[in-house]
């Protein structure tokens, strides 16, 4: 006896009727995707030139800023030396203290009234 499995043409046919695809429309959807694909990578192409382009524009203002800090902090110094300091003084009309006397208070208040 030979026991054979076969399948029933009849169930398979509804799956083949139902999922029928021409050439011509495989063709057009792989065409499709491919052309969708090439523009995609396009637009990703220009917005890495983009992000690229700041960010080197990006460093050069760092480099900028750290340079305008480094002469900010050496004005601040000269700025605030210590001849600055007794020209500022003179000019305000300070004078230079010789001598300090304390004051005895004889007891916790200095004006009652």
């Amino acid at each position: 006896m030979n026991n054979i499995l076969t399948l029933n043409p009849s169930i398979l046919r509804p799956l083949a009727i139902r999922y029928k695809f021409s050439l011509k429309t495989l063709w057009l959807l792989c065409s499709a995707l491919i052309i969708f694909l090439i523009v995609f990578q396009i637009f990703q192409i220009n917005e890495i030139t983009k992000a690229g382009f700041l960010i080197t524009t990006q460093e050069k203002q760092l480099s900028k800023f750290f340079q305008e800090s480094q002469s900010l902090e050496t004005n601040f110094s000269s700025l605030n030396s210590l001849t600055n300091l007794e020209t500022l003084l003179n000019s305000l009309n300070y004078v230079e203290v010789g001598q300090v006397h304390y004051l005895r208070v004889p007891g916790s208040t200095v004006v009652a009234k």
